[in-house]
């Protein structure tokens, strides 16, 4: 547990949602320097990388799936070897390996083509994580975004970041963030809650 001496990286860092498209991580550096007139360590953004995160996980089972095969192919080389009388029973065994190996190769290269394609969703970044050099710094940015509803429609130009009107929250901890997770929105958590409250 944290005590109250401990200091901690979301203490001096803001989640901001609502990012153009076009935006770079220098740019907002810039703007919320500007904004809060306090200095930035450091803009991470996350990207919509779910797909590409989802299809490593499962190249990776494929392949340690693949690797088993080929173990049990050695080994089964080996008893030909030792165990002579086995030889028609141990080769029926490695040809069903060998089909096997050869489904699981165009499998992994199906993940592989996925991969490639879901390098074309990283363009757009999902939100950023802005760590400030003193806790002061987010303090300012949260005060600055703090609106209502009807005040974010009419937002100042100065507050909005290239023409979009983005929003400043409290960042989690680095070590809780799942980041294939942050592509779900708000609304989308509470509908998959409510759904299974139902099933529940």
């Amino acid at each position: 547990n944290l005590d109250k001496n401990s200091v901690t990286a979301a203490e001096f860092s803001v989640r901001v949602d609502g990012l153009p498209p076009t935006s770079t991580e220098a740019e907002l550096k810039v703007h919320m320097a500007k904004i809060t007139k306090k200095a930035v360590a450091s803009i991470q953004f996350a990207y919509n990388n779910h797909a590409e995160i989802k299809a490593y996980k499962k190249r990776g089972k494929l392949v340690q799936e693949r690797y088993h095969i080929l173990m049990e192919k050695k080994y089964l080389d080996y008893q030909v070897n030792v165990n002579h009388e086995y030889v028609t029973d141990i080769k029926t065994k490695t040809d069903k390996l060998d089909l096997k190996k050869k489904s699981l190769g165009m499998k992994i290269k199906g993940v592989e083509s996925d991969l490639f394609s879901a390098e074309d969703d990283q363009s757009k970044p999902l939100c950023a994580f802005v760590t400030f050099d003193e806790k002061i710094g987010v303090v300012s940015a949260k005060s600055a975004y703090t609106m209502s509803v009807f005040g974010r429609l009419c937002m100042p130009d100065a507050l909005r970041f290239k023409g979009g009107r983005i929003s400043v929250a409290d960042a989690p901890e680095p070590s809780t963030i799942i980041w294939e997770n942050l592509n779900y929105t708000t609304l989308m958590r509470a509908r998959r809650r409510m759904s299974t409250g139902f099933v529940a």
